[in-house]
């Protein structure tokens, strides 16, 4: 009974990868020029109006656009695209910026909502948020999937996925290892990085 119970779980589950609502922000353009806007996120592609009150937008790729940066509950974000190793080849994805640096963090959010429902015609709806971590070194084009932090997708251990990247640092390895950094400090190790092994 339990594992049919998960396996409806897993078909009701929605995932979100994308905004709902045009926000201000600025498209940096692979030709070197930039122009302001009001930019949609859509999985990897950008939609861009230059007047909000239009009703028609452009869609933007890779191939046109280098980063943008974006405006977020009153928050600026810097968004890159990035070839992620292991997958399909030269097949780019657009990573938000979390961390800048020798070795630089990214990361896709995603919201996971389950629907339940019981007896009768009563229905709960559960949102779980998770992030998938990536990591590339010296402004690369190229990262690679460190772990997951997700309810449905699973959780990788960021930890090991930390621990076999930046093998290089026996200092932050051995940190690693004894669990002085768990999964949910990835920023504090790549920081640690950033701020003690890059010479190692």
């Amino acid at each position: 009974m339990r594992f049919i119970l998960i396996i409806i779980f897993l078909f009701l589950t929605n995932y979100i990868f994308s905004q709902n609502s045009y926000e201000l922000g600025e498209i940096f353009h692979r030709d070197g020029t930039s122009e302001k806007g009001y930019l949609k996120i859509k999985y990897s592609v950008i939609k861009y109006k230059n007047k909000i009150t239009k009703k028609k937008h452009v869609e933007l790729t890779y191939k046109e656009v280098e980063k943008i940066i974006i405006n977020e509950d009153g928050k600026e974000y810097e968004y890159q695209y990035k070839i992620i190793k292991g997958r399909k080849k030269g097949k780019f994805k657009l990573l938000k910026l979390v961390i800048s640096g020798k070795a630089s963090l990214y990361q896709v959010e995603h919201e996971t909502n389950i629907s339940t429902s019981g007896a009768g015609t009563i229905s709960n709806s559960i949102t779980y948020k998770g992030a998938d971590y990536y990591i590339g070194k010296n402004a690369s084009s190229f990262v690679e999937f460190i772990g997951a932090n997700s309810i449905a997708l699973g959780r990788k251990s960021i930890r090991k996925g930390l621990i076999t990247y930046f093998k290089d640092c026996k200092e932050l390895v051995k940190k690693l290892k004894i669990k002085e950094f768990k999964n949910k400090n990835i920023v504090n190790s790549v920081q640690f990085y950033n701020n003690n092994c890059f010479n190692n």
